[in-house]
């Protein structure tokens, strides 16, 4: 029984890392600037600081995005039990 409850919560984290990473980097941080932007921009009322904020959430997208992405991976490899190789035996190995 211990075995799947950590598999279901190494699968839990790996699903909110992947849920969260599109929804604050896809969505909130990417699309929801651009819609803002496109509505300013037609209706005339655009201001520096109205640009300034939406172009630093649309570049900071895809690294919030990774960021979140790679905290629920490291959960799941955690509970998984997941560990990284030992890469130089490998290496050592691969010479013979």
């Amino acid at each position: 029984m211990k075995g799947k409850l950590k598999r279901a919560i190494a699968v839990l984290c790996y699903g909110m890392g992947v849920f969260l990473a599109i929804y604050v980097g896809g969505w909130t941080m990417l699309l929801q600037p651009l819609d803002l932007l496109i509505h300013v921009i037609s209706e005339g009322n655009c201001t520096f600081g109205i640009l300034l904020s939406c172009a630093m959430k649309i570049l900071l997208s895809a690294t919030t995005a990774g960021l979140l992405w790679c905290v629920g991976y490291i959960g799941f490899n955690h509970f998984k039990g997941k560990e990284d190789p030992d890469w130089e035996a490998l290496e050592e190995e691969s010479k013979y």
